[in-house]
């Protein structure tokens, strides 16, 4: 939580406990910290009976900010993590497309470069002569 009003929504809504909120041991953060081993224990059992949609909604109805941690196959299926086929120097490989797009924008996306292929570019670009200007 991050203030006292979270403290005191999240004891009432998430632990159903409003009395949470005005205990000695909890109403401020420097208390809270001190007995953090004990709240805790009386969230893990609440927790562990909801799946996370339901804890972000309870978390919200409390008006508690909150958000939820994406799995890679969450990522991988959301609408925007759009997929592309790119070539590579050891045949296709499928990826995740550009996560920005512009609607005027049109990019065409090259192939995967063989391992080294442009750095010695990228070591001339990069270098500098001694007067510390460019090569």
């Amino acid at each position: 939580m991050q203030n006292d009003r979270e403290w005191a929504a999240f004891a009432g809504t998430v632990l159903d406990q409003p009395d949470l909120a005005t205990d000695p041991r909890y109403a401020r953060n420097v208390e809270r910290v001190a007995h953090m081993a004990e709240i805790e224990a009386m969230i893990a059992p609440i927790l562990a009976r909801i799946n996370r949609e339901e804890a972000v909604a309870l978390l919200s109805l409390a008006g508690i900010a909150c958000g939820r941690l994406s799995t890679m196959e969450d990522m991988e299926l959301h609408p925007q993590a759009r997929h592309v086929t790119v070539e590579s120097p050891t045949g296709p490989v499928t990826m995740m497309d550009r996560g920005v797009r512009f609607e005027s924008e049109s990019v065409e996306i090259g192939p995967v470069p063989a391992l080294g292929q442009h750095g010695e570019a990228l070591r001339q670009e990069f270098s500098a002569d001694s007067a510390g200007q460019p090569t």
